[in-house]
């Protein structure tokens, strides 16, 4: 992505994007495009709720009945359809005491620690899903301790 001004993304064959290594991260076409550019976190779901006036969708998940996200087409988005709720490690905030009151706080458990030079991946089960997180290298915390993890509602999106 460094040497690249524009990138194409193809899937069996087929482009599904074309545009800056900036777009492409930042606002991946689909699943595929946010799998094969980068780390993302993806939790299946169900769109409950719709805010046309800010870009924003309620969605239904595993471990939550009510994670708010952004939408990239409000006219494709509609209560009922089955969607993925992602969010990038980098992007997941992390608490060791709860924040106040905040759309998209969860609770989990460290499950396992991976050290990465300069950082650590957290993998943090929450309600049974596992969510990687990217923190700094030097967090103390342990496999076992429990952690507060914000999806911040921008950083969240939906992917169909």
């Amino acid at each position: 992505m460094v040497i690249s001004d524009r990138i194409a993304v193809m899937d069996s064959g087929n482009v599904v994007q074309i545009g800056t290594p900036h777009e492409i991260y930042e606002k991946p076409a689909n699943r595929f495009v946010a799998d094969f550019i980068g780390t993302m976190n993806f939790m299946s779901g169900e769109v409950v709720q719709v805010f046309e006036d800010k870009d924003l969708v309620h969605v239904r998940t595993e471990f939550s009945e009510k994670m708010l996200c952004k939408t990239p087409s409000i006219t494709a988005t509609t209560p009922g359809k089955k969607v993925y709720a992602s969010i990038r490690p980098e992007d997941v905030e992390v608490f060791t005491e709860p924040p106040q009151a905040r759309e998209n706080l969860f609770k989990g458990t460290i499950a396992h620690k991976a050290y990465l030079g300069n950082f650590l991946y957290f993998f943090v089960n929450v309600n049974g899903n596992m969510i990687r997180v990217q923190v700094p290298h030097h967090m103390p915390q342990k496999e076992g301790q429990d952690l507060y993890l914000l999806l911040n509602p921008q950083k969240c999106m939906i992917l169909f």
